[in-house]
């Protein structure tokens, strides 16, 4: 009886530990990959609603994965850069992600301004691409809609 308590929990443990959060990436893995830095670029806007096309952005990373920087016209704060869920990146989607909350107005011209921003990245030949989307909701216009973008790209 005990033995098959013992690896039913044994089973759940490893179907469940995978999908726990992933820690941030360590200072070893943060200076092999190069990380570390200013990296900037931009990526594209691809709401209908919003006039802006581009979105700027300019991150620097220290080697416990905290980011800040800019994003558009928004500053970032309490940024983090951690490795993606396992079974999502076995899944295909982006290796890393960065959460980051956002002060200010993101696109100030049009008065667009949101809380937080979730950017999706891999790391290839020595530069980020990936995507965004902020917080908001899923309807709403410029309002209160989620900002989603793609075809990011950032170098160091």
């Amino acid at each position: 009886m005990f033995e098959k308590i013992f690896i039913v929990f044994c089973i759940a443990y490893f179907v469940l530990n995978p999908l726990s959060e992933v820690k941030a990436l360590n200072a070893r893995t943060m200076q092999e990959y190069e990380f570390i830095g200013t990296w900037k670029g931009e990526g594209k806007i691809i709401v209908g609603w919003c006039n802006q096309k581009q979105l700027s952005f300019e991150l620097r990373i220290d080697l416990e994965g905290n980011v800040s920087g800019k994003i558009g016209d928004a500053h970032i704060r309490s940024g983090k850069i951690k490795l993606n869920n396992i079974i999502y990146r076995w899944l295909g989607n982006s290796e890393y992600i960065i959460d980051a909350k956002l002060s200010n107005y993101l696109i100030e011209k049009e008065e667009i301004k949101r809380e937080s921003i979730r950017i999706f990245l891999d790391f290839k030949q020595a530069s980020f691409t990936g995507g965004f989307h902020t917080s908001g909701s899923k309807s709403g216009g410029k309002e209160k809609m989620i900002l989603s973008g793609a075809s990011v790209k950032l170098v160091k």
